[in-house]
Formats: C-alpha cells, sequence, structure tokens
C-alpha cells in the first residue's frame, strides 16, 4: 500500500526519476551542513508526507559501505530546506 492516513508517511518506495533529482539539489546542502565531500550519492529509497508542502524521507548510499538516511522539506515555492540526516 503507498498512500497514508492524512499527515502520515507513506510506504518506503523505490527512487524515481522525480526524487533523485531533488536528492541531487539537497547533496550539496548536506555536504555543507556535515562539512563532508560525497564522490557517491545514489538515492535508494524514499517516502514522502503532505504538509504545508511535503517532506521527504530519502535513503541514499553515501559510498564507503555508508548509507544516509535524509529528511527535508520541500516548501510549496519549491525552496529545500534540510531537516536532518543520519548515517550508518
Amino acid at each position: 500500500m503507498t498512500s497514508a492516513m492524512p499527515g502520515g508517511w507513506t510506504d518506503w518506495k523505490d527512487a524515481n526519476e522525480e526524487v533523485k533529482e531533488l536528492c541531487k539539489k539537497v547533496k550539496p546542502i548536506v555536504e555543507k551542513q556535515t562539512g563532508k565531500q560525497f564522490a557517491v550519492f545514489e538515492t535508494l529509497t524514499f517516502r514522502t508526507q503532505i504538509v504545508a508542502g511535503k517532506n521527504y524521507n530519502i535513503k541514499v548510499y553515501a559510498g564507503n559501505n555508508m548509507c544516509a538516511v535524509l529528511e527535508f522539506w520541500q516548501k510549496l515555492d519549491g525552496e529545500i530546506a534540510v531537516t536532518s540526516e543520519q548515517h550508518w
């Protein structure tokens, strides 16, 4: 099932082209916030939540056997704000 209750998160899905493009836009923001440069930044899966805009959780492969979960908010005007990132 891919839909969620209003305000809830969708199920995790394989990354599509739209999300891969968003991830390209988010990469330099994450690099600046973390002080790290990622040679690899491959979008794997994602889920979304509709708010005043859209929240995204995106799992990415960041090279060197490291993955990250990014959380960011795409505002109604299209501006993107990274709200958290976690590595494992």
